[in-house]
């Protein structure tokens, strides 16, 4: 799972998004799947992402373990039943 192996690169210090190790052999795409991965890390509460200047850097967000936890349960969103479509 690329996300997975991106978390295991990013340290409690500033790290260029360019700095992580690839993913895949395709430069361009690779880009795109670790700065995917950066996002799904940063939404789950495990990353703080910003842009400094043309770098995105990334790095370990702190956790409260007692606080923010993302848990593997779906909500229903209010006034939504069942499937849409």
């Amino acid at each position: 799972m690329p996300t997975r192996r991106t978390r295991a690169h990013i340290e409690r210090f500033p790290v260029s998004l360019d700095d992580l190790p690839p993913l895949i052999e395709n430069r361009r795409l690779d880009r795109i799947w670790r700065f995917i991965a950066i996002i799904f890390l940063a939404h789950a509460g495990l990353a703080e992402v910003w842009q400094d200047g043309k770098d995105i850097m990334v790095m370990q967000r702190e956790i409260d373990r007692e606080g923010q936890d993302v848990s593997g349960e779906l909500e229903e969103a209010d006034g939504v039943e069942g499937f849409v479509g």
